[in-house]
């Protein structure tokens, strides 16, 4: 007997790309992957509109998401995947991660939370590791105990330079996932 071995579910599903950060602040660390999202859909001429507790821009492929607060980033991505359908493998999670040279690019497609408060909520939403998490570097420059004030922390000028281009990458592999993701 041959087995099938394509999830004709997942083809036929949407993609799910989620960028985790935190409305409050804008434009910091901890926000790469709001910031990321906004590239995609300005590459991809979509726009966010307010949807509960997120920001939510569609296109017959994809959905785009933002959740407004970093640790209840859970509870939108639930309610949208259970409305549309959305197979747990059909999703990407962009986040930043303090453990990653800065400015580089960790595509990963399961493994737990890393100690970061919004993959470990969404986790435990969803009731699974089982999704791609793209994550980028924003390295570790901060004293002992001061990792809050450094991910809550703007990016200086000359960060904001190099990681230009390591947005652009990512809004490249988010691309390629969105094409490519169930084949």
């Amino acid at each position: 007997m041959v087995e099938n071995y394509w999830n004709i579910d997942s083809i036929r599903s949407k993609k799910l790309i989620i960028g985790l950060g935190n409305k409050k602040y804008p434009l910091t660390r901890h926000s790469i992957g709001h910031m990321i999202l906004d590239n995609v859909a300005k590459h991809r001429n979509v726009r966010f509109t307010t949807y509960s507790n997120a920001e939510i821009a569609y296109d017959s492929n994809y959905i785009l998401l933002k959740p407004s607060y970093m640790n209840s980033s859970g509870k939108p991505v639930l309610t949208i995947m259970k409305k549309e359908r959305i197979p747990s493998k059909n999703i990407l999670v962009v986040v930043d991660d303090i453990y990653i040279p800065f400015g580089s690019i960790r595509l990963k497609s399961s493994g737990g939370s890393g100690g970061h408060n919004g993959l470990q909520d969404i986790i435990d939403r969803i009731a699974t590791k089982d999704f791609t998490r793209l994550r980028i570097g924003i390295g570790h420059n901060f004293e002992k105990g001061q990792q809050g004030k450094f991910v809550l922390g703007k990016w200086t000028n000359e960060e904001m330079e190099q990681i230009s281009t390591t947005i652009e990458h990512a809004v490249m592999m988010i691309n390629e996932f969105i094409l490519m993701v169930g084949y």
